[in-house]
């Protein structure tokens, strides 16, 4: 294993424009139309295209001391420069993984080549899309099927629970069975699916949040038919 202080001389470092380290899919600069992140939790949120990530390591020798700013690329890729003042990075795969995932990946691939037990810091700082426009890039999706069919976005930091949903798709008619309403979401550690009915009348009439199950990406929500007797 190379010491990260046996790859570049504190001359050579001194040399170097940290303006010209940033490597492709890393900025030093964020979108103007980046949504805030005030209603977002960040360490519970699947990281997305566009999104622009806080990145620094303590044991970076680099004198500069600018905020580096990493993008995921369109393909969902991220790339994270060895050091500040460097051309060389490791790239990995950061869509649909937690912040603390990223960290513990980033860090062992510094480990590996570059880095001795390295502390890696990385934190969302903005994320690229307007929050006013349900961007399918930057939004989660619900599928609806039985007695109606389609698909509705959720905006990022939008809270969207099932009777929301029920509510959004208008007059369902009595043919709409809402007693027995099933979300079905696939369970990330078994990879099975996961049924559960709710009775959402009783919810609507009711008006108790807590019962109200909140909707999450790629969840599909089942609306049975009544059998109707004539």
């Amino acid at each position: 294993m190379l010491a990260i202080g046996g790859l570049w001389t504190a001359a050579s470092l001194a040399q170097t424009e940290v303006t010209n380290a940033v490597p492709p899919g890393a900025t030093n600069a964020v979108s103007t139309n980046a949504t805030t992140l005030d209603k977002i939790d960040a360490e519970a949120r699947d990281l997305k295209a566009g999104d622009v990530l806080r990145f620094s390591v303590d044991q970076d020798p680099a004198t500069a001391k600018l905020i580096q700013l990493v993008d995921v690329t369109a393909a969902g890729e991220a790339l994270f420069p060895v050091t500040k003042e460097s051309d060389r990075y490791v790239k990995l795969n950061a869509r649909g993984k937690k912040l603390a995932e990223l960290r513990k990946e980033v860090k062992a691939l510094l480990d590996a080549d570059y880095y001795n037990d390295c502390t890696v810091k990385i934190d969302l700082e903005q994320i690229r899309s307007d929050p006013s426009v349900a961007n399918p890039e930057n939004s989660s999706k619900v599928t609806v099927f039985g007695v109606t069919s389609g698909s509705v976005l959720i905006r990022e930091g939008e809270t969207k629970t099932l009777t929301d949903l029920i509510l959004g798709l208008g007059q369902l008619g009595p043919r709409a069975k809402l007693t027995e309403v099933r979300i079905r979401r696939m369970d990330p550690a078994t990879k099975r699916e996961v049924i559960t009915e709710h009775d959402v009348k009783k919810l609507l009439k009711e008006g108790d949040r807590s019962k109200d199950p909140v909707l999450k990406d790629g969840d599909r929500v089942e609306i049975p038919e009544r059998t109707l007797n004539f």
